[in-house]
Order: C-alpha cells, then structure tokens, then sequence
C-alpha cells in the first residue's frame, strides 16, 4: 500500500546529505545538484539491532532488558570530535536533513522569516543513549532560539509526573504476568517414571447456564504472583465462549464474604458495583462471539492443541485441546475482581489478562500423565487447564466499553500465543504484543461502537506528555513506566497503522514469521513493497509526531491525521454472517485531542490531573535540551523561528563528542 507515495516521500525527505570536507563549504547551486545522489541513502540504512528487542518469554513478561537504563556501548566510543561545519540549501522540496555526527555547526540557506527549525533526535538501537552523549544546540544566528523548557506546553514531561498521580484511563492495564521456562526441570516421581502416560479426551461438561460450576483458579493478591481456586458459575454462553463468573460477582449473589476452595482458606469481600448483571453477561458472550471469527481473520488462529505430557527428551508435547480440557475448544472468560484488590476509587487497576499457564497440565494432572512434578513456585500448577482469559468484574459492571475493548486485547494474546510461539517457537517482547493487542482494539473499535476515550486513544496524552521516558519498549520498573510503555507502543503502532497498510499491515505482523521490531520493519516493507529500515521509519514518525496535520497537503509529511479502511475487494476484508467490515481505524489529529476526546478531557480539567494532560501535540524541547533517549526512542526539539528574509541561519552545536547511535535531523516548516 502506498508504495509510490512512499518512494516519493523518500525522495522529498532525502538527506540532502551535501557532503563536504570539514575546510571547503560548498555553494548553493553545487548543493542542489548533489541532492540527487543522495536521494537513496535514508532508505539503505541497515539497522543491526532489529531483532535485539526480543526479550521477554513466551508469556506476556517484561522485557528482561526493558526496565534498565543501560547505554548503548556507543556512548563510551562515541563519534570523533564535532569540528565541521556544513551548508544546507534548504528548499520545500528538501525540508530535512541529515546532520553529521561531526558537524559542529550548520548555516541553512533559502529560510524566511518566521519559519520555524526543529531538530528529531532517534535512538534507532536497542539500548539507551545517555543525556550526556546526545547532541543539543548551544548557539544560533538569525534565529530566535526557543526556551530551554518546553515550547508549546506550561506543563513539563516525567519529571513532573509524580505530583500529579495516574490519569484516570492510563491508569488502568492489563496485567502481564510472569515468565516461566517452557521446558522445565521437572521432579520424576519415584512410583511413576516419566515415560508413562495416559491419553484420550477428559468428559467434557454439559453447560447449563446458571447451574453449571467450576472450580477454577485465579489470583488472590495484587502482585498477582499467589492462586486459589474458587467456585465460578456459568452465566453466558456464546458458540465460541463461556462466561464464568465467580461466586459472588453476579447480580442475585448476595454481596458479602465469600471463601476461596483450598484448604488454606482465604475470604474475599464483594461489592454491588462489582457484581455484573444477566444483561451484561449475556452481551459479554455476544460481543465475543461477534468479533471472535473477524479478530482470527486479521491475526490468525489461537492453538486448539494444549501441552499434554513432559516427555523423556525434556520436552512438552501437544494433543488436541480435549485431552486436558473438559471445556474443549471454548474460550472460557472469567469475571471476578483480579488482584483482590477493590476499593471506592478503583481510578487504577487491571483489566484483564490472558496467562499462557493455562495452555499446559496443572499439578495434578502432570504428576497423573507423566510421573512428575513442577517446583512448588512454578504457576503452571495453577493451571486451569484450556483457552482461558480473565477480566475484572468491577470495570465490567461500570465501565461495560471499556471491557468490551478488553475481549478483543485478551484475545489478541491468546492468538499470539498459538501463532507465534506454539506455531514458530518465537516468544514476542512485551511491548510488541501489547502493541498488537492495542491495535486489535483500534481496528475492532467502530465494530464494537467504542469512545475514543475507552479505546486506546484514551492513552495518547500520556505519550504527548511523556515520551521521552519511553521508547519501542515494556518498562516494568514502576507503575508509571509501565503505563506509559502502553501508550508509546500504542502511539507508534496507531501510526504506522494508518502510514503504512492498515488491518493488512496489522495482519502481516501477527502473522508473519517474525517478532518485534523484526516483524514490524518486514511488515512495512512487504505492504509497501519497500525497503526500509528502522531508522527509516523512525525518521517519519518524529516528522508525524512533529508537523501537525495543517501542513500536510504542503509538504506531503507522514501523518497520524489520516483514517484506513479495507474495501470489500480487499482478500481480508469481512463478509461473513450478515456482517460487512474493513476494519476501519480513523484520523487522529494529535493537536485537537480534546476534541475527539472529550469526556476525558473534561474530566481531567477538573482534577488535579490537570497539568499532567496536553491534548496540542507533543512535547517539543527547547533548543539545549539533552535528555536520554529510550531504545527505539526520541525527542522532539523547537529551536526557534527565523528572524529575517534574506538571510542564512547558522546553527553551532554543543556536543563534541555525540553518541554514533543518535541520528539528528533538522527540518524547517
């Protein structure tokens, strides 16, 4: 998609790279010459670290790399020092440039009065560059330099985030549970040896709804790191889906104390706004099973097969899904209130979760098929045993949209599980497949007829604010990187969603047979039948995140501010059971936020949350900011506006010695 459009925009953006040595500046006219034998070297860069950011297990785990602030090795070799000075010739036709990392000064040529310089920094790497070893402006003449704050917002990024608490909506997740090994060491029983097994299906159950039970594990504190069972009870079924909801989250339970089912007994109190209605179980199924066969047609199938005994070689192998679970191939949704952890202000807390336990033997059933035993920490001794994922019962009962949002992230998980581990053997990072889950709820958000405010976009102010203190990236090192990883992972998939293909980009990542920014890097370039590397497409997001859309149409930028739809010629589009769908995600005008949402926006006006929202882009720095840069990160500068027609700008830059890592471009608008 969009292929030509592309190449062109290579072209308008090229480097204008006009290499000259450090003593001879060269004229204007060479300069324009030299512009198209430059043309093609943004999109033959090669980036050696694509893969590097697949960290995490095969469970939705923080990336093992993710929360430390290392540095690139860069930073202690960093380039030689910046003595050259460079000419740029800038035209409309060429409004970037690539700075040399030993520039130290720039004059730009052909500017007018008022027009404005702004410099991306990207960090196309997995490891953090240092605040120190990024490059910043320390002078300028014929231009009237920015503050060294922020130049269109009073409020200030991270730094000011701990006085102002979690936002309402970005304060509410989706936990990731904990890794475990896929092939453990697991304790052979001396009455059993580990050849031995038993096979066939378990009795499946007969569901009744309203009468049918279950005793089925969930989490009983708020690490989520302890389980018991409880007793659920079958309230809805769809023909995909079953929905448990544990005793004492339902309407005509009677709220008070109830007991979890082990022999260390342990109470939990419920709640009326924790308890969800027969209407609202009925619409769960419905809703699932709506987006159940349209949710498959982009991002693939999950696994219908279960890990079923631990072989001799150390091994798990699969059978069919009924050989362990009495549900078969159902999903099974449970409702109950995750973490335990409940309160009158439940501004903050966990949504949902789907937990790849659930696709191996439990504690009994590995000592009964295979003669051994997990380690008494290992989860998988809680496992329920089929396709199971949980969601809150207080968010269901008064956040109903939201939730339905969250069926389509769960589920998303549960297909990434089966597609890219069980099928491939690839365990995606965190932040990818949280990205992709966010995407699921971007594509199926008008299907399902959710507010922008209860979809992901409910999450860009955050990244307007905070960006810099995350990139392409899970951090797990406080509650508020890891909500801020959801927003910048969603803040670029949305992008390169609406840039680069659409529901049939989303599709190529989910399925293809890579992951992280491997998978995304050879999506785009199959969609767009394209070249680009990381670095590339990096360079076109800071330009979207920069350049709002009222310039567009004059310098043709890569843009958020565009909508992407299939047409019903389209091989993925969705005609199936009376429903006409192309997966539809819409414009997004970073600098009007508080128009598409709203009630948000409201909301936050009127608390002390305030300060902490912008909804007018995002956050550009002052010409002499230096702030470290997150792996696959950046930072936005405005270094000031043109003083005078007819002049030329000469820009000198403060650090000698910046890091080989960090590429800076200079654009003027």
């Amino acid at each position: 998609m969009k292929a030509f459009t592309k190449f062109l925009f290579l072209i308008i953006i090229s480097l204008s790279f006009l290499s000259l040595s450090c003593q001879n500046q060269i004229s204007t006219s060479e300069t324009e010459e030299s512009t198209s034998s430059s043309e093609t070297q943004t999109s033959t860069k090669s980036d050696s670290s694509d893969t590097s950011d697949s960290t995490s297990s095969e469970s939705d785990s923080s990336d093992s790399t993710d929360s430390s602030d290392s540095t690139d090795s860069s930073d202690t070799s960093s380039s030689s020092s910046s003595t050259c000075a460079y000419t740029w010739a800038y035209s409309v036709s060429s409004p970037i440039y690539e700075l040399a990392s030993d520039a130290g000064s720039l004059t730009i040529t052909g500017v007018a009065q008022n027009q404005k310089v702004y410099l991306s920094k990207i960090n196309p790497t997995s490891s953090s560059i240092s605040a120190s070893n990024t490059q910043y402006i320390s002078a300028a003449e014929n231009l009237t330099l920015s503050s060294s704050d922020s130049s269109n917002s009073s409020s200030t990024s991270s730094s000011g985030f701990t006085g102002h608490g979690i936002p309402s909506f970005p304060g509410r997740n989706h936990f990731i549970p904990a890794a475990f090994s896929t092939n453990p060491e697991l304790t052979v029983s001396a009455a059993r040896s580990a050849s031995s097994s038993s096979s066939g299906a378990v009795e499946q159950i007969t569901p009744v709804v309203g009468t049918s039970t279950k005793e089925i594990y969930i989490d009983a504190d708020t690490s989520i790191s302890t389980y018991r069972s409880a007793n659920a009870i079958l309230r809805a079924m769809g023909d995909y889906c079953y929905i448990w909801v544990v005793e004492g989250f339902y309407e005509s339970d009677e709220a008070g104390t109830y007991y979890y089912n082990n022999s260390t007994k342990r109470s939990y109190t419920t709640s009326s706004d924790q308890q969800i209605s027969e209407e609202q179980a009925l619409e769960l199924a419905e809703k699932f099973d709506s987006i159940y066969p349209m949710v498959r047609n982009i991002f693939g199938q999950e696994s219908d097969e279960i890990y079923y005994s631990y072989t001799s070689s150390g091994s798990f192998k699969t059978s069919p899904m009924n050989y362990l679970s009495d549900t078969g191939t159902m999903v099974n949704i449970v409702v109950y209130d995750i973490g335990a952890d409940h309160s009158d202000d439940d501004s903050t807390g966990v949504l949902g979760y789907f937990y790849a336990k659930d696709y191996y033997p439990n504690g009994d059933s590995i000592s009964s098929i295979s003669g051994t035993s997990y380690s008494s920490s290992d989860v998988r001794n809680y496992s329920n045993e089929g396709k199971y994922f949980y969601i809150d019962a207080y968010y269901t009962s008064t956040e109903t949209q939201m939730m339905y949002s969250t069926l389509a992230h769960e589920f998303q998980h549960m297909i990434n599980w089966g597609v890219k581990y069980m099928e491939q053997g690839l365990s995606s990072s965190t932040a990818f497949n949280e990205m992709l889950s966010m995407l699921c709820e971007d594509l199926m958000q008008e299907y399902l007829g959710i507010s922008d405010s209860d979809s992901p976009k409910g999450r860009l102010p955050m990244f307007e604010q905070c960006y810099t203190d995350c990139g392409l990236e899970y951090r797990s090192d406080s509650s508020y990187y890891q909500i801020l990883s959801y927003a910048a992972n969603y803040a670029f998939g949305g992008w390169i969603t609406r840039e680069f293909g659409g529901a049939e980009l989303v599709s190529q990542m989910s399925q293809n047979d890579s992951v992280d920014i491997e998978s995304i890097v050879a999506a785009i370039n199959t969609v767009n039948e394209s070249d680009y590397s990381i670095e590339d497409i990096l360079k076109m997001y800071t330009i979207a995140c920069i350049i709002d859309a009222d310039d567009t149409d004059t310098y043709s930028w890569p843009t958020y501010n565009q909508s992407s739809s299939l047409s019903a010629s389209d091989a993925l589009y969705y005609s199936e059971n009376g429903i006409n769908y192309g997966y539809p995600v819409s414009a997004v005008d970073l600098w009007t936020l508080e128009d598409s949402l709203s009630d948000l926006y409201e909301s936050v006006s009127a608390s002390s949350n305030s300060s902490y929202y912008k909804f007018d882009g995002p956050e550009l720095y002052g010409y002499d900011t230096q702030k470290a840069i997150r792996p696959y990160g950046m930072t936005l500068i405005e270094a000031g506006s043109v003083t005078e027609d007819d002049t030329d700008v000469t820009i000198t830059f403060g650090n000698t010695s910046p890091s080989s890592s960090e590429k800076v471009y200079v654009i003027v608008r």
